[in-house]
């Protein structure tokens, strides 16, 4: 977590803050479905605030992304 991150975290919907999470990872949304076992439509969908983040694939997500779950819903 970066000083720029923690000051607009709380403005950040959990979509943005997997995009943020991905993007600093270098990750593509191909490479962290094939790491998360999540399909690369619903990874988009949650991005843009489309689909919800479940807690369960939260903490998925988190695993793949080296972050603590819980800043994913």
């Amino acid at each position: 977590d970066t000083d720029w991150y923690r000051a607009r975290k709380d403005s950040m919907t959990p979509g943005k803050r997997l995009r943020v999470y991905r993007e600093n990872g270098s990750l593509t949304l191909a490479l962290l479905s094939e790491l998360a076992g999540i399909p690369k439509r619903n990874l988009s969908q949650m991005e843009h605030d489309k689909r919800p983040i479940g807690k369960n694939t939260a903490q998925r997500l988190a695993k793949s992304l080296g972050c603590d779950y819980r800043s994913l819903l």
